[in-house]
């Protein structure tokens, strides 16, 4: 495999030719591995991934599976994902040729799992278990379906972790009133936790709210988007389905006090965030 070395930089990097699915041959570059044989295992691993098979590495099949859901989910899906991957199923399978993970070998990485502690050195909570195991089999159900596995060993291991218990947890009207008591009318939280009670709203489709969104006359609140914190960084993005997008009636009170918020934001814009503190303020309350 062709491998060179950049005197510059003391790295090695391959460039080579193949032949993608449509027949056309193209160049393929890549620097930056510290050793030749990074630089020859990653060209390998790349033509194997172009021919993928049921014997390829389970780590090829993993690349394929991210950069197809790269392409067809919202990044912060992708993200998730790519973290679950990453942590706990990634290391325990990379090298294994995915047509020889048998239903034995998901059952002990079930095992492994349970035991496993997060990065606060806790157990991992039943329903993030539960999760990493959903996302393993939708890995084998992607190799079945584009790339020849003859069967997705996740269905004949079974789940030992357990389905995912759903629950709702909701405030009383009491139990909000004594909570909401502790702000002050003009504190700009007061109007905050007000408009996520009574509307119903997701945090972040209330940390996407902007001044657009609300008709003061029609007494209507408009939900059309919602706030993500990616790599520490915010970004606005349409809802998850289409159910989502939705218009609320909101009482005379709440039109009240969101005009009176409106009217203290210098220079409001029609796109400006009305609701701008950090995520963890309302999400932990």
């Amino acid at each position: 495999m062709p491998t060179y070395k950049d005197e510059k930089t003391n790295t090695w990097y391959c460039k080579f030719y193949y032949e993608d699915y449509t027949g056309t041959n193209k160049q393929k570059f890549k620097r930056g591995f510290e050793r030749k044989k990074d630089a020859q295992d990653w060209e390998r691993d790349f033509l194997t991934s172009q021919t993928a098979q049921p014997s390829m590495p389970f780590k090829i099949l993993s690349e394929l599976y991210l950069d197809d859901k790269k392409q067809h989910t919202k990044e912060i899906t992708y993200k998730t994902k790519k973290a679950r991957i990453d942590t706990w199923i990634l290391p325990y399978f990379s090298n294994q040729p995915i047509n020889e993970i048998t239903a034995a070998d998901i059952r002990k990485w079930q095992g492994d799992i349970k035991k496993s502690k997060n990065a606060n050195n806790q157990p991992l909570s039943p329903g993030y278990m539960q999760n990493i195991v959903m996302e393993l089999s939708s890995l084998f159900n992607f190799a079945v379906r584009f790339y020849g596995l003859s069967v997705n060993p996740c269905r004949i291991a079974g789940n030992t972790i357990g389905k995912k218990q759903k629950s709702l947890n909701f405030w009383t009207k009491e139990e909000f009133d004594c909570f909401i008591s502790t702000f002050s009318p003009s504190d700009i939280y007061y109007t905050a936790f007000l408009v996520l009670y009574y509307c119903g709203l997701r945090i972040g489709e209330f940390e996407a709210l902007t001044a657009a969104d609300i008709d003061l006359k029609a007494h209507t609140l408009q939900i059309n988007k919602t706030y993500h914190l990616i790599d520490g960084k915010g970004v606005v993005t349409s809802p998850k389905t289409k159910k989502a997008n939705r218009t609320i009636i909101i009482p005379q009170f709440l039109v009240d006090l969101l005009e009176k918020h409106e009217n203290r934001i210098y220079a409001l814009t029609p796109s400006a965030r009305l609701f701008q503190a950090s995520h963890s303020t309302y999400a932990g309350s």
